[in-house]
């Protein structure tokens, strides 16, 4: 499954960038993570965004409204037995790395 995660998030970045002409994603974007189910039904792809809250969202929103597009082309460019649905949380991880260092910076 790394080999099948490391395929989707490079053709996913590619397509992103590439393919989507979104306004909202006009936003420094990185996919973080992705984790992708045993059957191929379904894959959950972390992205990290930059920018306030509202940034974010909407940025999210692109790639929500975006993603029956890219599955259709992941469908085109990649060979797997199936083509999973696709589902993409914001990762926060970033924002609370940075929380945690400013509070003990502070102590």
């Amino acid at each position: 499954m790394d080999k099948v995660n490391s395929i989707l998030k490079r053709e996913l970045a590619t397509l992103i960038a590439m393919e989507i002409k979104d306004p909202r994603l006009d936003v420094l974007w990185s996919i973080t993570k992705i984790r992708t189910s045993v059957d191929l039904g379904k894959s959950v792809i972390h992205v990290s965004i930059m920018g306030d809250i509202n940034q974010q969202k909407k940025a999210l929103k692109g790639l929500v409204s975006a993603s029956g597009f890219l599955r259709a082309m992941l469908g085109k460019n990649l060979v797997f037995k199936k083509i999973p649905e696709l589902e993409f949380l914001l990762d926060d991880s970033l924002d609370e790395e940075e929380r945690i260092f400013s509070l003990l910076n502070n102590t």
